[in-house]
């Protein structure tokens, strides 16, 4: 069973009621790059004209040489930009896993930290609103 969206959120918010942001951090980090790097197989495969529903250059699926099938982590596209931006996968890291990562920063005295996750999340079009940015900090 793969982790989902509620697991990582849970997984985040162990760290933040143990004290532990540097884990959340890190973790936050770690999401982001798996996000990255689907986003990265969705170019590939639309470059390589993959067949809907598939990525190229991930890993083997079921009766597929060097492609696999798409489930919520990537999704392939036939040739085109247009078609590689439809595809592009849900978004792995969501809003709350920034608001979990920024409270649990804040909780432990980390407030400069939690302000670059801020302006971090806002470079990755993520809508955060100021007011709970400081909601978060408040805990603290």
């Amino acid at each position: 069973m793969a982790p989902s969206g509620f697991t990582h959120s849970a997984l985040l918010s162990a760290y933040e009621k143990c004290g532990q942001w540097e884990r959340a951090v890190m973790f936050l980090t770690q999401l982001r790059a798996l996000q990255e790097e689907a986003a990265a197989a969705v170019v590939r495969g639309a470059a390589a004209g993959a067949e809907p529903g598939r990525v190229a250059g991930v890993g083997k699926a079921r009766g597929g040489a060097g492609t696999k099938r798409a489930g919520s982590a990537a999704v392939g596209a036939g040739a085109g930009a247009a078609a590689a931006s439809a595809a592009l996968p849900r978004s792995i890291v969501k809003e709350i896993h920034y608001n979990i990562t920024m409270s649990a920063c804040g909780k432990c005295g980390e407030a400069a930290r939690a302000e670059i996750l801020f302006r971090e999340m806002q470079r990755h079009g993520r809508g955060l609103h100021w007011s709970i940015f400081q909601l978060n900090l408040s805990r603290s």
